[in-house]
């Protein structure tokens, strides 16, 4: 059985306070070493393709997209 959207929507909601709000938890003035390589292949990428981000599960591709975007995913 398929939940409705209104159903679906709501439940995400509950994980993603930021869609009401806009703002993403303070985020730590510190980096991961991985964003600097990520800051240089968005501002000089060697190919005009699409950047994938991948890695296990909780190792920080989210953190390092809100910190790089300011909290725009």
């Amino acid at each position: 059985m398929i939940a409705p959207p209104q159903e679906i929507f709501s439940v995400l909601r509950q994980y993603n306070p930021w869609w009401e709000s806009g703002a993403i938890r303070d985020l730590p003035g510190w980096r991961r070493t991985a964003f600097s390589e990520l800051i240089l292949w968005l501002g000089e990428p060697p190919a005009p393709r699409a950047i994938l981000l991948s890695g296990a599960r909780q190792v920080g591709k989210t953190y390092l997209v809100q910190h790089w975007g300011g909290g725009g995913i």
